[in-house]
């Protein structure tokens, strides 16, 4: 009985995962910065930098997710990930497809690019 009260109190603290301030921090600026980027992006009038702006946005967060798991972002940076990295994704399609519709030469002629969903197919 006495073995089995050890094994559960060390599987139950092994799963609670620890930050250091610092990581907390880090991760609350980086946070912070894409949701700042990703509105910028919304804003910004050249379609390329928007584009950039969304990318980046994407790409901190993605960074994150290296320092902490996507269930303890909730606690450490007030965001709901999920609902954050669609919002992110549903940005960086949007600024696609206006680059797009303004410079149609840039829409690469392959089906792949449909697949990844660039863009539409071209008719």
């Amino acid at each position: 009985m006495v073995c089995l009260v050890i094994l559960v109190s060390q599987w139950s603290t092994r799963n609670q995962r620890k930050y250091s301030k610092t990581v907390q921090k880090q991760v609350k600026g980086l946070v912070d910065h894409a949701a700042q980027l990703a509105v910028q992006s919304k804003q910004d009038q050249n379609e390329f930098i928007a584009v950039v702006h969304v990318t980046e946005a994407d790409s901190l967060l993605k960074a994150v997710l290296t320092l902490v798991h996507p269930e303890d972002l909730g606690k450490l940076a007030n965001i709901d990930y999920m609902q954050i990295t669609e919002q992110i994704e549903k940005q960086k399609q949007e600024t696609t497809k206006r680059l797009f519709t303004k410079y149609p030469t840039l829409i690469p002629q392959h089906t792949l690019s449909t697949i990844a969903g660039w863009y539409p197919p071209v008719e």
